[in-house]
């Protein structure tokens, strides 16, 4: 079935459900009620309500940290704890997560390809419910595809670098801390995925506002930066096996980088159990979630390194003073690839690692 076909059918019988859509290691689960979307979640970080309400600016990082730590005390939802801090209101939020239910379905159309299963179940109840028509959605989801297809021809990929011309901005940007924000990211250094991490915005809409400054002359495309991707051979399966069996997980994940593995089922396996082994053995031993990360020369000097957008981001958030866990946990990254990151960025003896911070 196409996702149009799919969503059709839940709306018109008017299931009560769960739907579940996997692509590579990403999934996402849509919760129906009588033929209404009623939420959704995704283990995608970027798509996590925190990195959403971010993205909107109306949460700050120290306060999604705060809210994460009291979270893991308790089995409330982070809305919840997010509500009873002040941080934002109940009513705000019940609509901030109807939009994200919305954005992330939306970027369902985007996908090519993907497997999926219904089952008929009762829905878990949330305290912020939404309620959202398919054919709503539907309409919207055909718009954003269209709509892509036209910034794609400017902004052809993640890897293009944008950056500012001499023309002032606008006021109604500067007006506006969304755009404002979008908008003091772009510095000529940092590519569209470095930019949509570091605003923790969805590349979508870092993609929709670059594209509109271009056009607005505001900004100008810079050489895109290199995006390598390999095939997997016979060869590299059997050097990851041998170095999944010496226990070398952190090589296994750096060999697999940026590999289109797909097709691969056996290799995306033995990937994650050395997700899930990477992140045990670097807590116990060189990361432990306490330490916290310095730079080891000022963040001018860091520009003149290459840097991946996710070492971009992660160097952005070391001030000294949050340990690895706060980093991590305001991350839009996977767990493992924040770890992952700041363990390449001690190699490269960008940052060094001090004790825990002193509680005062």
């Amino acid at each position: 079935m196409t996702l149009p076909d799919l969503l059709q059918w839940l709306g018109t019988a008017r299931k009560t459900g769960l739907v579940t859509l996997s692509q590579g290691t990403i999934t996402k689960k849509i919760f129906i009620e009588t033929g209404l979307v009623t939420g959704s979640v995704s283990n995608d970080p970027a798509e996590f309500i925190g990195q959403f309400l971010l993205s909107y600016g109306r949460i700050t990082e120290e306060q999604l940290r705060d809210a994460l730590a009291k979270k893991e005390r308790s089995q409330d939802y982070l809305g919840s704890h997010l509500v009873r801090m002040g941080a934002i209101s109940e009513l705000d939020l019940t609509r901030l997560l109807a939009l994200k239910t919305e954005e992330s379905i939306y970027s369902l159309f985007a996908w090519d390809s993907a497997n999926f299963v219904y089952e008929d179940c009762t829905p878990e109840e949330s305290p912020f419910p939404v309620a959202l028509r398919i054919d709503d959605i539907l309409l919207k989801g055909a718009r954003r595809f269209d709509e892509m297809s036209h910034i794609r021809a400017v902004i052809s990929s993640s890897a293009i670098v944008p950056r500012r011309t001499q023309n002032p901005v606008p006021p109604e940007i500067l007006s506006s801390p969304n755009l404002k924000r979008l908008a003091d990211a772009v510095d000529g250094s940092r590519s569209v995925a470095a930019i949509a991490l570091h605003t923790h915005t969805s590349e979508f809409l870092a993609s929709k506002f670059l594209y509109e400054a271009v056009r607005a002359g505001l900004v100008e495309i810079a050489a895109p930066a290199a995006q390598v991707t390999r095939k997997v051979s016979p060869d590299l399966i059997q050097a990851a096996e041998r170095l999944y069996q010496a226990g070398d997980y952190e090589a296994v994940l750096t060999l697999c980088e940026n590999l289109e593995m797909e097709g691969d089922a056996e290799l995306r396996g033995m990937v994650r159990k050395c997700e899930e082994k990477f992140v045990e053995h670097a807590y116990e031993n060189s990361l432990s979630p306490e330490r916290v990360p310095v730079l080891s020369r000022p963040p001018t000097e860091m520009l003149a390194e290459r840097l991946s957008p996710e070492e971009y981001f992660l160097i952005s958030r070391i001030d000294g003073v949050w340990d690895i866990r706060s980093i991590v946990a305001v991350s839009p990254l996977r767990e493992v690839e924040a770890l992952h990151v700041i363990g390449r960025l001690m190699k490269r003896g960008l940052i060094s690692l001090k004790a825990q911070r002193t509680a005062v």
